[in-house]
């Protein structure tokens, strides 16, 4: 099984504007990531909208593809990113651009899904919730819920809490946070840029929802590890003092 990895880095962020150029040690947000993907997978290919984006990849080795301006998600970047470079491989891996942490067992992990017995059309990663975390951390609409079934297939994606625990419920369901990462079987990925508006993922703002709509399944993997993601200032210095050692 042949992978090409893509790791869409749009230089506009409401929260942190020129996140992937954002400083982490003595290199860049997207260099870390960039590293830590072609590590585990050699071909991979950072896609952006940002020529300086380009130059800061060029400089330290990697291969980078200039996409629209006006593309709307991640994902959508990386299939022209992947199209522009002429990939011919069995398997797109979409590895965010602003996950420097992300740990080589996840990315195999969530490749690796799509070489097993009853493989589904897309795969990606999603943690346990711990429940000592408390209520207030598990509501937060920028953790994503899944809920899959006993196949671990995707049922459904919320930002609100799924399951809802009915009032007398004891609250022990084994929650489950989803982790943005995807992997595609290529042939289906010219499908996916084509589908047309999905109500569901337009009120949620989940791209997969659009996926599950129009018929594909999706596998979760349940992975061990919570990367810090780089959203925020804030994140960024957390990220800063966990690479120097301080925390």
């Amino acid at each position: 099984m042949t992978i090409t990895a893509v790791i869409p880095a749009r230089y506009g962020s409401s929260r942190l504007p020129g996140k992937p150029l954002a400083m982490i040690g003595d290199a860049p947000v997207i260099e870390h990531v960039w590293r830590r993907v072609s590590a585990v997978v050699p071909d991979t290919i950072i896609a952006t909208d940002s020529d300086e984006i380009v130059r800061a990849a060029t400089g330290f080795g990697a291969r980078a593809v200039i996409t629209s301006t006006d593309i709307t998600t991640g994902t959508l970047r990386c299939i022209e990113a992947y199209y522009h470079a002429g990939g011919c491989s069995d398997v797109l891996l979409n590895v965010q651009g602003d996950e420097p942490f992300i740990s080589a067992a996840t990315i195999e992990a969530v490749a690796s899904r799509l070489s097993m017995p009853d493989t589904p059309d897309i795969a990606t990663a999603a943690t346990r919730f711990d429940p000592a975390e408390g209520y207030e951390q598990l509501a937060d609409p920028n953790r994503v819920k899944v809920v899959t079934d006993r196949r671990l297939r995707a049922l459904y994606f919320s930002r609100a809490v799924i399951p809802s625990i009915h009032p007398g419920h004891p609250g022990n369901y084994p929650y489950l946070i989803h982790h943005g990462i995807y992997a595609f079987r290529t042939q289906i990925i010219g499908e996916i840029a084509s589908l047309g508006p999905c109500a569901l993922a337009e009120a949620e703002k989940l791209e997969q929802l659009a996926w599950l709509n129009a018929g594909y399944s999706i596998g979760v993997t349940v992975v061990g590890d919570v990367p810090l993601a780089i959203d925020t200032p804030a994140d960024l210095a957390q990220a800063n003092d966990l690479m120097s050692g301080r925390i």
